[in-house]
């Protein structure tokens, strides 16, 4: 059991205070030391102490409690300190972030003293937005730290590990603020509560940011770079210093450069000084936001005492086995220290590591080094490798580990024993991929064939396209553009869209009360209907919320011209659970089949067990999968609901169609997802991965293929298993992607 504890502090805000440093740069660094005083009956099992302004860092000697920052340029910094403490056989971790700064003068010692450890209290609350938009978007922080949660579908958030003291708390979703951050007063040991409201704010409201970097000796220059990353959009704004080290995005500026509001992380870096930055900065429409004076260090600056073991003194944050004191590349793993055009600063940090020379320890010049390199002597930068076995495809001449040679395989891709079906290499799915520099979402389409699979891109939009449905000749999905305030509206595109000759055509959902838009998502389209789900705020339709429910419209026409009808999932419709009117439930991620047995279709949903009136009682969010038939609800009664897979130990959600009587489904409990099959409720696949968002082929010949996404390789990719399709056994798995973004939520295509 962990809990935990930090330093009480009243009255300090990060941002509200302002370090400076307006003296004479000594001609040399000096040194920051201090002591953690522990309570009888507690022992220091690690820390690790910052000073945040200038990113150099220390540990702590476990034994004495003392830390030590050699090298420290001057300027005045604020304290970070990060401990694991063991108090009555428990671990508690710590955080501590003193009022006091350290004051570094030249070669002078500057002693914090004593520094006390208390537990933690913690802020949850619930998150509320304007009708008709969800709050599952949201997030929540500590306004100046770097303490930040996730709201949940219902709006619900939990800050963990705080001080005891006086706070201010913000939230946002893009195209929402708080009108300004809520102070909150945090008791040590207990949890306070707080609901957040967040309301518009204008598309061209703008925010000014000034401040002063310092280069730790000479001083002030002109030239340091300084960025500004807006969290939503990943939209990066950079600027300079000034001859004074100032810099300014400000509307005074030639040419203007304020900012739009938002969520910003900051960061200064320059030729031969280490990077420092600042996270979670709230720019609020029209503000003006002074922040705190950074100092770069130079790199080898920072040495440190003795006491983390390391008989050298020093620090090695990126793990690659070359100090940071001698590191040019001191955050990302660089152990060859490949510096092409000889600046200084390594490679891996200049985005130079795919250029190549002729290295001993790089023999195919691929820029992967020998040692990790699948296959050491055929260069391969993207490291493919299909079947994840310790050979890359490049060099495997089993790319499927069959026991058939990739050149008389009939299938070279998908494991076949009997290497007597080309069929399993012959068929078209869609799925959602990333692009991991502009972070945009679109749709691609993979056709596999026995010379390998090819991919083509279907849409390209500036925002988040996925979650597609096939009906007919068309690919439904959910889309939510970059600009301010937008929702997810359904669109849809042919099966065989491309870019440059089909434009998605949307579907924007308004709330009949208030004729705003609201968020629709997830479309499940079957005999001539599409399912959806869609957020419903407080009041809204008759019902409590917020919430999500699952509606449907014909789509003969596109976009439709009448008004969504509900699914009759609500409270009160069917017997169960659902009954309880003290809950909000959530029905979300329909999934429908033609029911060819008695007409119409068959629905299976997701629906929630959550108790918002106790938010964090110890349990999880608990789905389950239920399913219910057309016959009732297109007739008068409301439709009756089967329970298909009630799980007590994990979420069970996305369910997936097999066959009329089966269903797929996710199953997790935070950590990994399972998949599972309705029938007896077994799983089908558990690897100790994220398994989510399965989707089943059968072909003529009896063949089963599923496919789903799973990060076991690390970032999120498509994973292809084969199928026994009676007992639902799964068989050999293939990886269909290798890109580092997030790929899933994939669909057949007929």
């Amino acid at each position: 059991m962990r809990l935990f504890c930090l330093w009480g502090l009243v009255g300090f805000v990060f941002l509200m205070s302002s370090c400076s440093r307006d003296f004479e740069a000594p001609p040399e660094p000096g040194t920051v030391i201090g002591h953690l005083s522990l309570a009888a009956g507690e022992s220091l099992i690690s820390g690790r102490v910052r000073l945040v302004e200038c990113g150099l860092s220390a540990t702590v000697d476990v034994d004495s409690g003392y830390f030590r920052i050699d090298e420290v340029p001057s300027g005045d910094f604020s304290l970070r300190i990060d401990a694991l403490v063991e108090q009555g056989g428990e671990e508690v971790d710590c955080v501590v972030q003193p009022a006091e700064m350290a004051l570094v003068r030249g070669p002078a010692v500057f002693d914090t003293g004593d520094i006390v450890l208390t537990r933690a209290g913690s802020i949850s609350g619930v998150v509320n937005l304007p009708a008709g938009t969800s709050p599952l978007f949201a997030i929540v922080y500590l306004v100046g730290g770097d303490s930040i949660t996730n709201a949940a579908d219902s709006g619900a958030f939990l800050l963990e590990g705080l001080p005891a003291g006086s706070w201010q708390v913000g939230a946002t979703r893009l195209g929402f603020m708080l009108d300004a951050p809520v102070d909150v007063e945090v008791l040590s040991g207990a949890d306070t509560q707080v609901n957040l409201t967040l309301h518009e704010i204008s598309t061209d409201a703008t925010a000014e940011v000034t401040g002063l970097v310092i280069l730790g000796n000479p001083g002030p220059q002109a030239g340091v770079l300084v960025a500004m990353r807006e969290v939503f959009t990943a939209t990066s704004y950079m600027t300079v210093t000034d001859e004074d080290g100032r810099y300014a995005y400000s509307l005074m500026a030639e040419p203007p450069t304020a900012l739009p509001p938002g969520l910003y992380e900051m960061m200064a870096s320059h030729e031969g000084y280490r990077s420092v930055g600042l996270p979670l900065l709230e720019l609020r429409a029209g503000s003006y936001l002074e922040l705190p004076t950074l100092v770069l260090p130079v790199y080898g600056a920072g040495t440190e005492h003795p006491w983390d073991g390391d008989a050298t003194g020093n620090l090695d944050d990126d793990g690659d086995g070359v100090p940071d004191t001698s590191d040019n590349c001191p955050f990302v793993p660089n152990a060859d220290q490949q510096d092409l055009n000889g600046n200084g600063l390594g490679d891996m940090c200049e985005g130079l590591a795919d250029l190549t020379v002729e290295d001993p320890d790089d023999v195919d010049g691929d820029g992967v080094d020998n040692g990790l390199d699948n296959c050491p002597l055929i260069p391969n930068a993207d490291q493919a490798n299909s079947d994840d076995d310790p050979l890359g495809d490049a060099c495997d001449d089993d790319d499927d580990d069959d026991g058939h040679p990739d050149v008389t395989d009939l299938c070279p891709l998908l494991p076949d024993p009997f290497n007597s079906d080309p069929g399993l290499c012959t068929w078209d799915l869609v799925y959602a991929a990333q692009d991991s520099a502009s972070g945009d979402i679109d749709l691609m389409r993979l056709s596999m064939r026995p010379g390998g699979p090819q991919r083509e891109q279907m849409t390209d939009l500036p925002g988040e396209a996925w979650a597609p449905s096939v009906s007919d000749a068309w690919v439904y999905f959910h889309y939510r553009s970059r600009l301010p305030n937008s929702v997810f509206q359904i669109c849809r595109v042919g099966q065989n869209a491309k870019p440059e000759s089909e434009v998605p055509v949307c579907w924007e959902l308004l709330a009949p009360e208030t004729m705003r838009p609201v968020d629709a998502m997830q479309p499940a389209v079957c005999a001539g209907m599409m399912f959806f789900e869609k957020f419903l705020s407080e009041g809204s339709e008759g019902f409590v919320g917020p919430r999500w429910s699952i509606s449907m419209v014909e789509v003969g026409s596109w976009p439709p011209t009448a008004d969504p009808r509900p699914a009759r999932v609500e409270e009160g419709v069917f017997g169960g659970p659902f009954n309880d009117t003290s809950r909000t439930y959530n029905f979300r991620e329909p999934a429908c089949q033609i029911n060819f047995g008695v007409g119409g279709w068959d629905l299976a949903f997701a629906a929630d067990f959550y108790l918002n009136s106790e938010p964090f009682d110890g349990m999880p969010l608990q789905w389950s999968i239920y399913s219910a038939s057309s016959v009732q609800a297109m007739g008068i009664e409301p439709m009756s609901a089967t329970v298909l897979g009630e799980q007590t130990s994990c979420a069970a959600r996305r369910p997936a169609v097999v066959d009329n009587r089966r269903w797929l489904f996710d199953c997790g409990d935070g950590n990994s997802s399972d998949l599972f099959i309705t029938e007896n409720m077994s799983a089908v696949l558990s690897n100790n991965a994220s398994n989510q968002a399965p989707a089943f082929r059968q072909d003529a010949d009896g063949h089963g293929l599923m496919v789903y996404q799973s990060d076991l390789a690390g970032s999120v990719d498509l994973y292809m298993a084969q199928v026994s399709v009676g007992a639902f056994l799964v068989g050999g798995v293939f990886r269909l992607t290798h890109a580092p973004g997030w790929e899933g939520s994939a669909v057949w295509l007929p």
